[in-house]
């Protein structure tokens, strides 16, 4: 007569497991023990972190300098040393393996190059707390694809995210007053973009070199756009100007087959070829430094051509 095979359960209980539906997949379940262990590396792992970076103290508050683990997903905590984490440092985190990054509560503050070159970053989600992203923050991101910029961000600096090439969409707070020299400059998978009505100024190349752009709407409270702010957006036909607008800096829509555009009244200076690649340059009526005779751009005396557009070209 065999003996029958011992129940696996019977025998799990036997060794101080605990009976229940959940197994490993070997077919056996954790152990009390093991699965202690795995709630203290739980409770663990963020203070190990916190230990990994490198911080100084300012005043009394901390910026992070750096990073020495190796960890892809990273938590910036809310304080160190009881004390609140406001800024991260330039370079802190640059060309480290991150996927992710989360941001505490008490940033107010991201400094140059701070996560520039983090290929492997995919997706950024700037608090409210901060209010301004330094120069080349997050240049070269090169697969950053999900940008959320919560209201509190007041300026974007130069070339903040200049080279994300997988960047999609983008959408800018109202509480955005300058955008900074190429901060988006050749983010090519860029399809839209939303400015927020607080911008006043767009610095030169902005958004230069955004090839799937198609369309822009500039606020009315934009009063400046810079030299080539727009310059070689291939895919750009739809352009809606603000009416505060007062300068349009030379090449400022250079190569953008912009299908019509009409100039504010409020606009006294366009640089030279600011247009050039558009099909039909319109003046409002008010404008007392500009006129248009069917599409093509004067002085407002009508003696000086200005820009010829390319549809009457040849």
């Amino acid at each position: 007569m065999m003996t029958p095979a011992p129940d696996p359960r019977r025998l799990e209980a036997d060794r101080g497991g605990i009976a229940g539906p959940h197994v490993s997949p070997g077919g056996r379940r954790p152990s009390l023990g093991r699965l202690i262990r795995a709630a203290l590396l739980l409770l663990v792992w963020p203070l190990v972190m916190q230990a990994q970076i490198r911080y100084v103290q300012e005043g009394s508050a901390i910026t992070i300098t750096g990073y020495a683990g190796l960890a892809t997903t990273l938590s910036v905590p809310d304080t160190l040393e009881a004390l609140p984490v406001t800024a991260i440092g330039e370079g802190a985190f640059s060309g480290l393996e991150l996927t992710e990054v989360r941001f505490g509560t008490n940033l107010n503050r991201i400094g140059n190059a701070a996560f520039a070159g983090c290929y492997g970053l995919t997706k950024v989600t700037i608090p409210s707390s901060v209010t301004n992203i330094a120069a080349d923050a997050f240049a070269n991101c090169y697969g950053l694809v999900r940008l959320t910029i919560a209201d509190g961000v007041t300026e974007v600096g130069d070339h903040a995210f200049s080279f994300c090439y997988g960047l999609g969409d983008v959408h800018l707070p109202n509480t955005v007053t300058h955008l900074g020299v190429g901060a988006f400059t050749d983010c090519r998978s860029i399809t839209n973009v939303s400015l927020g009505d607080g911008l006043t100024t767009l610095g030169d190349t902005a958004f230069a070199n955004c090839t799937s752009l198609s369309a822009v709407v500039v606020p009315d409270g934009v009063i400046s756009i810079g030299d080539q702010a727009f310059a070689e957006c291939y895919s750009l036909t739809d352009v809606t100007l603000g009416r505060r607008l007062e300068t349009i800096g030379q090449l400022a829509f250079a190569d953008c087959p912009i299908s019509k555009v009409t100039i504010p009244a409020a606009v006294t200076s366009i640089g030279d070829s600011a247009f050039a690649g558009s099909r039909s340059i319109e003046v409002d009526a008010e404008n007392r430094g500009f006129a248009s005779v069917d599409g093509v751009l004067f002085d407002h005396d009508r003696t000086t051509l200005l820009q010829y557009p390319i549809s009457r070209a040849g």
